[in-house]
């Protein structure tokens, strides 16, 4: 079993087809070799640990036969002269068979390369970080002796328990979502027929528990909204004049989308009486409102106001 199943690449390297896995000294130190690196060389790698971690992880897989450990991290180089490729391992996964038990790598602490330990028991302990640093080596071998090992089954119940809750919640979301989006599909292809019959409908919904008051403002929004699109409609064919009206003067150019379009200047003498009309009603509204057959408030002094079709204007 591994610490958790979507983690690929603990499974692929035991898969036996992503990573050959090669013994470096002892028979449980293992380089895990990616099938389609140096393929291409003559001569093999040489996998080495790094000095600082190599008494280290010899000295635990010594005492524990029964871990594998496996090179996380490595570095590689070539030597100039012969263009043979060294592999220096630092950091290493442990396995007990397949269960993963942890990591043991070497990382910087005060200065100094230090054992960097880390498992589901330390990282449960520590309210920062993942994992326990030290630069003593027999402390380092304790602290494994006292947290590495396989789970318990109190420990495998527990995070079973909270992988669950969150894979049964994301299924159930999955199912709801695919369900949710049929039944938009359904209504969406529905939609004409109960509009074209909302009064007959709006009953049965009521029936049903839904609130009047959310209903019957149906006919009022949709007069509304059909004006909105009017004016858009217009104001996009050029058939506007946006305006801004400010100190007696009127600055005014046509709705189309050409920047290039000529604009106008009107005193408030001079202004056309339509103009003027347009922007008085427009201005017992509140911004962000549309007028039928007049316009839309943009904000305090700016407006939007549809031509008259018979004067040009």
């Amino acid at each position: 079993m591994y610490q958790d199943q979507s983690d690929a690449r603990f499974k692929q390297y035991f898969d036996g087809i992503t990573y050959q896995l090669n013994t470096v000294g002892l028979p449980n130190i293992k380089w895990a070799r990616h099938t389609s690196w140096w393929t291409d060389k003559k001569e093999e790698p040489n996998p080495t640990m790094v000095e600082f971690m190599g008494s280290f992880i010899r000295e635990v897989a010594k005492k524990h036969p029964e871990w594998t450990f496996i090179n996380a991290m490595q570095y590689s180089y070539s030597h100039p002269d012969s263009g043979k490729a060294e592999i220096e391992m630092a950091d290493f996964d442990v396995f007990h068979d397949r269960e993963y038990l942890g990591s043991l790598s070497r990382d910087h602490f005060r200065g100094r390369w230090a054992y960097s330990i880390t498992n589901h028991r330390i990282h449960a302990k520590r309210e920062r970080g993942y994992g326990a640093k030290t630069t003593d080596l027999k402390k380092a071998l304790r602290l494994i002796d006292k947290e590495f090992g396989r789970k318990s089954y109190e420990e495998m119940l527990n995070e079973l328990a909270e992988k669950g809750r969150g894979k049964v919640g994301m299924s159930q979301h999955s199912h709801a979502s695919k369900a949710a989006a049929t039944e938009r599909y359904l209504v969406e292809h529905l939609a004409p027929h109960l509009i074209a019959n909302f009064d007959t409908y709006r009953d049965l919904a009521i029936a049903e528990g839904a609130r009047a008051d959310k209903l019957d403002v149906y006919h009022e929004q949709l007069e509304a909204k059909q004006v909105a699109s009017n004016i858009t409609d217009k104001m996009r064919n050029g058939a506007g004049l946006f305006v801004i009206a400010t100190n007696n003067v009127y600055a005014a150019r046509d709705s189309g989308s050409n920047d290039a379009i000529a604009y106008h200047t009107w005193t408030s003498d001079t202004v056309p009486d339509v103009v003027r009309r347009k922007i008085g009603l427009l201005k017992l509204v509140e911004p962000d409102h549309f007028l039928a057959d007049v316009g839309y408030r943009i904000d305090d002094n700016s407006f939007l106001i549809l031509k008259e079709e018979e004067s040009g204007e």
